[in-house]
């Protein structure tokens, strides 16, 4: 009988009898998700029995299958067969190995770099300084209005002043 590659947990001994598959001497239930060998105790139960398949399920690949072999061969005489299979669920995935980056064409900065101001230059061009076009913009603009040193108390009057409402 094969039964293997059904996902089956085990035999359920509920709905057999004393007699049920007394002829069956060949059990393939490898490839199953069967997790504890008690799930196939009721094998012992089967008077014919000379071989049980167990290859790939997880207590067989997990080497947890002497009580079952030992009570199968001592009732019946039946073998189990157990062959090495990795089920690749079963195994913690492998962690992808990271590329090593490599570095080329690094630029190492000298002291006398790193202490510099930088250039007023843009693409190879020169550009006027700050402090040029502040004082450019200054002579741009007119000077009709003179403005005086005020203490602070004042500026505070005249901001007062500049404040716009609704009232007179």
């Amino acid at each position: 009988m094969n039964v293997a590659r059904n996902y089956l947990r085990g035999i359920h001994t509920e709905k057999l009898s004393a007699g049920d598959f007394y002829k069956l001497e060949h059990l393939d239930f490898g490839y199953n998700s069967c997790e504890n060998q008690h799930n196939l105790i009721c094998a012992r139960n089967f008077k014919e029995l000379k071989v049980l398949v167990i290859t790939g399920n997880p207590f067989g690949i997990m080497k947890q299958f002497k009580g079952l072999e030992m009570e199968l061969y001592a009732r019946t005489g039946c073998v189990i067969v157990n062959k090495d299979v990795e089920r690749p669920y079963l195994k913690k995935p492998k962690t992808k190995k990271r590329l090593k980056i490599v570095y080329t064409n690094l630029i190492t900065l000298k002291e006398q770099y790193v202490d510099t101001k930088p250039t007023q230059e843009f693409f190879g061009v020169d550009l006027p300084a700050v402090q040029d076009q502040v004082s450019q913009r200054e002579e741009d603009e007119p000077s009709d209005v003179e403005v005086e040193d005020e203490p602070e108390e004042k500026t505070e009057e005249k901001d007062s002043l500049f404040f716009i409402t609704q009232a007179e």
